[in-house]
């Protein structure tokens, strides 16, 4: 083997590793960027599962998309109640008339 042909072997073998640790590192950069997007993902999960509204009449916490069909409980069975939503104010949904719907 020449001198020539040499040089172009290392020459070759030297740019075919440092193609390979490019794609490399390219790969483990997309596989960390997807793995900090599900990791996100999750979090807003977490995030969108959290119960932040509390109805003082029943003693239990609602999501803030559940709290509506909940005061509609209430108004079905025609009490009042008081619900503290996630904004912290707190409302009283008066839903009695007077005393002729206590029996």
């Amino acid at each position: 083997m020449s001198y020539g042909n040499r040089r172009n072997f290392y020459l070759r073998k030297f740019i075919k590793t440092k193609l390979r640790t490019r794609k490399s590192k390219e790969k483990k950069r997309k596989r960390e960027e997807k793995l900090n997007a599900e990791e996100s993902k999750k979090m807003n999960r977490i995030i969108e599962r959290e119960k932040d509204c509390y109805c003082e009449t029943c003693d239990k916490y609602f999501h803030h998309l559940g709290i509506a069909r909940h005061r509609a409980m209430h108004r079905d069975r025609k009490e009042n109640c008081v619900i503290s939503y996630s904004d912290y104010s707190t409302v009283l949904h008066k839903f009695k008339k007077g005393a002729e719907d206590e029996k």
